[in-house]
Order: C-alpha cells, then structure tokens, then sequence
C-alpha cells in the first residue's frame, strides 16, 4: 500500500514549514527541500516524467502518477523486475531483466502491454531512444532495436572484446553511441548505420559506469559509482568534441556514504540519484572543477532523479520523494529562461505522414505564455493560440496530422518565438528539425506466376523482384508470399531472396486445372510513433495447366515498364512489354510526371514491336526526386515510380 505522509501536492507555498536541506560552497548555494514523500514501494528503480505524468518503476510495476492531484492513475505488471524505462511519443520502452517492453501511454490512465522482446542478455539495465531506435544496455552487450508497426525489429549488437562484459548504460547523442562498459571504462560507437556499429573510442573509469549522460558544450557526465560493494565513487566529465576521443576533463569525488547511481542534467548542473547518499546537486559549469551545491539527505537508497523547473522527483527504494528545488537551472538570484533541449522527430528522420513535432524545453523561474509561441512550417506561421499547438509542462506540441503532406516532400519546423510570463525568451529559439515523407510501400515485379498466368504442375515458381522506391528502407524480415494460404519468408528454404530478386518455390503437389492464390506482403522502415509503416499487401491467382502456354506463341495481354539502374543520377533506360494484339503499329505515348501531377515529359512512340526500349537522360533544370513513368497503349496504361538521385 503506498502511504504518502504528508499528503499535499507539489506547491510551493506548503514548503516554508517543512524540512530544509541546504549545502553552502563558498561560491554557490542552493537549497532541496522536501515537500512529500509516499512509502510502500517494494523496489522502486527508476521515475521519470513525461507529458506531466510521473512513470516509477517497481518490482514489476509501472506506474503512473500525477503529481499535481497527487493521484496513482494506474498499474501495469509486467511480470519480471524492471531498471529503466525511455519514451517515445505515446509509446515508453522499459527495460527488464530479460525482455524489452513496449508500452502504450497515450492514456496513463489506462496503460497498456503491446509486446516483449527477449534480447539475448544476461541482464538489462539501461534504455535509450532516438527517433524509432533503442538502444538497450543488456550486460553482455549493446542491443539496437528499430520500434516498427508497434513491434521490436532487431538491427545489430556490439559485443564488448572483454572477458566478462558488463554493459551497464547508454546515451546516444546524434549517430555516437557512448557506452558505459562497468569497471571496463567508456566507449564510442559510431551508429550513423545502426546495422553494423563500429567502435571509435574508449576510455577507462575507476567506477562501474552506472549512467551516462549527455549535457550541452560536448561534455560527457558518467555517475560512475559502485553497484555492489566498495568502489571509487565518483561523478565524471569528458569532453566529447571530437567523436574520436573521449578526453577526461574533471571529476566530483562524493563522500563514503555515496553509490552515485543516475543522474539528471538541466544545463550545467546535475541532479544525483546518490543511493545511500541522498539527493545531490552539483554544478559543472567548470567541468574541471565541480562543486556540490545542494544536498537532501535520506534513509533510503536512492535510485532515480527527475527534475522539471523547480520541482524535484527522486525514486528509492521504498518511497519516492517529492521536492522543490532552486538549484535548476539558476542560482544567480536573477530570473532565469526557459532552455529548449531538443526536438523530435529529429532531422533525418524518415515518416509516412504529418507527425506531431515536439520542441522539449526544461522551464526557468516563471511559467511559458503560450501566446508568445511561434512555429514556422509548411511555409507559414503557427500561432500559440492555433489548434494545432498545445503546451506541456515539458514541450511544445506542433500536430501536423491534419495537413496534407505528398511522399518525397521534406517537411522542416522551427521554434521561432517562446518567451515566458516575465517575457523572458527561451534559450535555444531558432531549434528545427528537417525530416522526410515517404508514402511508397515496398515495389513488386513479378516475372513468372503472375496475374493470370498459367504454369506447368511441375514447375510451379512465383518469381521477381521486390525493393524500396522512396526514402524508407525495405524490411526484409517482412517480406512474406502467401501461397494457398501457406507463408513463405526469408528465413525458410522456400523463398530465395537475392536482393532485389526472389523466387518462392512453394511446397505441395499442384495438378491440372488447380487455382493458385498468391500473397505478397511486406512493409518499411518508416518512423511509426505517429503512423506508418508504408505496406505493401497485394493478391492475384495464375491457373495450373499442363499446356505449355509458351509454345502457343500467344503474348499474353499484358503492359509493363521496367526501369534501370532504379535509383538513378544521370540517364535511366525503360523498358516497355506490350501485347501482340495490335498487329499494326500504333501510337503508344510515354509520360513522365512529378508528384504535384504536373507532365515534364512526352515521347511519342510508334509501336512496331512488342518490346520497345529508350533512354530518358533528365534536363538540368530537373530536380532530385520521385517521378512517375507512364504509358499508355491500345486502351491500356501502367505508371511506374522512379527515383532521380544528381
């Protein structure tokens, strides 16, 4: 039973008669101070915010709780004991002793369990996130994961070379991936292709690496404290200008009592989940030389720290606290800002629709007037007071859902105005992000067991090619053909791929005059926090017959345009199949459009053969883009995309 012992809710006024921890240096002070605390947890190991709910975890619990009513809005068991937990969206991934879950928040009311993904560790410890990767510290390794269609795709591990790896945190910053390796040290992958991560840099730490964390100025803060037993404890900075180095700056060395466990950056301070040491706050403004300006002292091991404006959330192991704190971002005496600290969808990203774009920002001394917000995209201004825009106590929310968004289109935003009630503009103002749209599934030719085809019995085969034509990668663990009901992927000994040709021998006696239903399914990589991904499910019968149709001398009634090389950047040869029914020449017209519909291309063509071949070289004046190819014939027309890459 959770109990809380003082029972009010995080207001300042509440706070002048309640207990007051306070650490004087001789340069800075500032006070934590505590306005509640709720016992009764069991083994609470971490607690976060998130779009104003509090996330705890414990046991194999988690929770959610406001902390302005002060109420527990629910529970969700997820049956195993659980250390970290990251967000993405209306999604949170929480990391288990065995398994990574995904989680549905939309509703913290209502949480729900979408799925488990068992990663192979001996042990999770540590989540992060960037755009729809995770990047999981699971002892034994470095797990990536992509979150697609709801689901965990596995991309890659990096498997330390030590004797007895001890994968212990995580913190990406752009394409670098820090790792913190236990008594081993640090080290620096580069993700820019998460499929394959190469090591770039390492360097070694007394501690055990127990959180890694990111702040502004390229520095890296490691919480390298002890796990079990006696250890060197300490907080530790480096400089990370360059990707290639991690270069030691300076440390905070704690007191005997400390474990320095997660930590918390907003700015140049830090707030210090301590263990046994309690709550700290250090100020690394001179990384060189840290000092500790605040601490709240507790009986209970610390294990998480959260910090939004003044008010602080700490996790122990059996009560989580409630407090209030001057110690972020500013201990001046003067007014501080608000700091914007990062947007998603990050640049780069590749989407199938207009998502909800985030400008996340830690608040200063006074609450942000959403009428000052401004937002610049798609071309125009939007206003704090348009329905598009919604204020958090953590980020503003730019949704974009309703407004019509073509494939290749690069959509980008930027923060242009924030100010505060004191009108006090944010730091950080001119934050964008440019990421992709891309609303093509997977492309499909088939060469034989086509639509209305007719094969032998005993040579049955449904082959082609299949491959991306927008930004998005194709998911090959997706690719699927449904024959007859029976699916056929990748992994078995019945389809082939040899990208981007395929060849599905399905398995089963198949006799005269039997009936084949063919499947294809498959789906990319498209970011899915908002929609996506791009699907491809299409359907068509050919028909089983011991006539060889060939040998008839009849060219089916078909029209088909390949293309190649598909990507291009110079000159791209089509070629053209048509039906033999028209024993005359007749015209046959070749069009090439934009996306916007607009033609920038005709070649008329007389057709005096059934296969008819030209090169299309595009102008100077023509743009990197997707193209359409169409022809039309004798009634018939087929359309193609193509991709020009200068």
């Amino acid at each position: 039973m959770l109990i809380s012992q003082h029972g009010g809710t995080m207001k300042r006024a509440t706070i002048l008669c309640l207990f007051l921890a306070v650490v004087v240096s001789t340069a800075i002070s500032a006070e934590i101070t505590l306005v509640d605390k709720i016992g009764g947890f069991r083994n609470a190991q971490a607690c976060q915010l998130h779009r104003g709910t509090l996330y705890i975890l414990d046991f194999h619990y988690v929770i959610s709780y406001d902390p302005v009513s002060g109420e527990f809005l629910d529970t969700l068991n997820l049956a195993e004991y659980s250390r970290d937990i990251a967000f993405m969206g209306d999604r949170a991934v929480v990391v288990g002793i065995s398994r990574a879950h995904l989680i549905d928040i939309s509703d913290p009311r209502n949480m729900a369990h979408i799925t488990a993904e068992n990663f192979g560790g001996t042990s999770g410890w540590d989540v992060d996130i960037s755009g729809n990767l995770v990047f999981l510290a699971v002892q034994s390794h470095v797990a990536i994961y992509r979150i697609i269609e709801d689901a965990f795709i596995w991309t890659s591990n990096y498997n330390p070379m030590t004797p007895f790896p001890m994968v212990r945190s995580v913190a990406i910053d752009g394409t670098i991936l820090y790792a913190g390796l236990g008594d081993i040290g640090i080290v620096a992958l580069d993700v820019s292709s998460p499929a394959s991560p190469s090591l770039i840099a390492g360097t070694t730490t007394p501690g055990s690496t127990l959180d890694l964390q990111v702040a502004s100025g390229n520095i890296l803060v490691c919480s390298d404290g002890a796990y079990v037993g006696s250890d060197t404890t300490s907080v530790r900075f480096f400089d990370i200008t360059s990707h290639t180095s991690i270069t030691p700056r300076g440390y905070w060395f704690a007191p005997s009592d400390s474990d320095a466990r997660k930590s918390f950056i907003v700015g140049n301070r830090l707030a210090l989940a301590d263990g046994e040491g309690g709550i700290r706050a250090i100020d690394f403004s001179m990384p060189s030389s840290p000092i500790e300006i605040a601490h709240f002292p507790t009986r209970d091991n610390i294990t998480d720290v959260f910090v939004d404006g003044n008010d602080m959330f700490a996790s122990g192991t059996d009560t989580l606290y409630l407090l209030w704190t001057d110690a972020f971002p500013s201990d001046t005496g003067e007014p501080s800002s608000a700091r914007i600290t990062g947007v998603s969808p990050e640049s780069g990203t590749i989407t199938a629709c207009a998502p909800i774009i985030e400008f996340r920002y830690t608040l200063g001394s006074s609450p942000i007037n959403a009428s000052s917000i401004q937002i610049e995209a798609l071309g125009r201004i939007f206003h704090g007071g348009d329905s598009e825009i919604s204020l958090t106590s953590s980020a503003v929310l730019l949704d974009l859902s309703g407004e019509t968004i073509d494939t290749h289109d690069t959509l980008c935003a930027r923060l242009v105005s924030m100010a505060d009630t004191e009108g006090t503009s944010a730091i950080g103002l001119g934050t964008s992000t440019c990421f992709f749209i891309d609303n093509f599934p997977p492309h499909i030719e088939i060469h034989t067991g086509f639509d209305g085809d007719t094969l032998k019995p005993d040579s049955i085969a449904i082959t082609g090619i299949i491959h991306n034509v927008g930004w998005a990668d194709f998911v090959t663990d997706s690719f699927r053909v449904v024959v007859n009901g029976i699916s056929y992927s990748t992994a078995g000994t019945f389809l082939d791929y040899d990208p981007p040709n395929f060849t599905c021998s399905p398995m089963g006696v198949f006799r005269d005059g039997d009936t084949v239903e063919v499947c294809v399914r498959a789906i990319d990589n498209v970011l899915t926090v908002n929609c996506g991904p791009n699907r491809l499910d299409t359907c068509w019968t050919f028909f089983v017959s011991s006539t060889n149709i060939a040998e008839s001398q009849q060219t089916p009634d078909f029209l088909e345009i390949n293309a190649s090389p598909n990507p291009f950047n110079s000159a791209v040869k089509f070629t053209i199949e048509h039906p033999a029914c028209a024993t005359h020449a007749s015209p046959m017209q070749i069009q090439i459009f934009d996306l916007a519909g607009r033609c920038i291309e005709t070649f008329p063509v007389n057709k005096t053969h059934h296969v008819h071949e030209f090169i299309w070289q595009p102008e100077n004046d023509i743009a990197t883009g997707i193209y359409l190819v169409r022809v039309k014939t004798d009634g018939m027309s087929t359309t193609k995309p193509i991709i020009y890459l200068k």
